[in-house]
């Protein structure tokens, strides 16, 4: 980190925003919506879902308010059962499995 008292004051300005963008972009990758790409979102909306686009954000909404792992993954497994949902079938397994790299980046 540079000594903040030598930057000139436009130079402090960019490197505070710098900072600032830095740690909105880090918070933002903490929110479970953000884990999903288009093709993934897509593919659990129709399998999942029964291609309704608001329950799927619901759920996401649901999801991002969960603490940890099992919590999470407890949670993804009642929606799964109450949608008659295999928790086997190939994208109930890509569900979990983009939950469990979210909580656990370290081990990819």
């Amino acid at each position: 980190m540079k000594d903040i008292k030598r930057i000139s004051d436009p130079e402090l300005e960019m490197y505070l925003n710098r900072e600032k963008r830095q740690r909105k972009s880090r918070a933002r990758l903490k929110e479970i919506k953000y884990l999903f790409n288009r093709k993934n979102r897509k593919l659990f909306i129709e399998a999942i879902f029964q291609k309704d686009v608001k329950a799927f954000n619901q759920f996401l909404e649901k999801l991002n308010q969960k603490k940890g792992w099992a919590e999470s993954f407890n949670f993804v497994r009642e929606e799964l059962i109450r949608r008659k949902i295999n928790i086997y079938q190939s994208e109930s397994v890509r569900l979990i499995d983009l939950l469990y790299r979210f909580y656990y980046p370290e081990e990819i």
